[in-house]
């Protein structure tokens, strides 16, 4: 299947009419849109978004949640807020449940103490916190647990963020075909 190509000014025209169908749908109603993973430093496409959401009610708000903070330069008065991660029990929770679903909150006392010590590398974030869990939920090998938690721990600290810092060891159990197909695919920008 070959891919669709439109001319510049079709792309113009859809551009036109999607921003005022969107007007149309907002138009004199309250709402909240959420946009999530929003990732384009380009002040112009905020600005084009932006312009048919004006048409809402009063108190409609857009959610934009973004790993980074440079996306808040060009937007009218953003007003943002520094997500913290999760509290240390709520963390050692989410990680004991994905790590041990069938514990009804007993975690095997040789595996406490280096859940703890695996929960906090996460500092607090979701999805490392869940990576980890989900590498280590069929393992029940200490050593296994200590080397898993040795590895991420000698990660800590190069500048590797805490959510790549947690997929490390999942990348290391992937076969040699698997980790090669990552190789290449890190040789496109982020959101080529």
């Amino acid at each position: 299947m070959k891919p669709t190509v439109f001319p510049s000014y079709l792309l113009d025209d859809l551009f036109y009419y999607l921003q005022d169908r969107l007007a149309e749908l907002v138009k004199g109603k309250k709402f909240l849109l959420v946009l999530d993973h929003f990732c384009t430093k380009e002040p112009i496409f905020w600005e084009r978004l932006r312009l048919p959401l004006l048409e809402g009610a009063e108190g409609s708000r857009v959610l934009i949640m973004a790993r980074n903070a440079g996306i808040w330069r060009g937007m009218t008065d953003p007003h943002f807020e520094q997500l913290q991660g999760l509290e240390k029990d709520d963390r050692q929770k989410l990680f004991n449940d994905i790590t041990f679903p069938q514990a009804n909150g007993d975690v095997d006392k040789k595996l406490k103490n280096i859940s703890e010590s695996i929960a906090d590398i996460c500092q607090g974030l979701p999805l490392a916190t869940i990576s980890l869990g989900e590498l280590l939920k069929s393992e029940t090998n200490v050593d296994n647990w200590k080397t898993i938690c040795n590895e991420t721990l000698s990660l800590e600290n190069n500048s590797i963020c805490p959510i790549l810092r947690s997929l490390m060891p999942s990348y290391h159990q992937l076969n040699y075909e698997s980790k090669q197909c990552f190789v290449l695919c890190s040789i496109f920008p982020e959101n080529y």
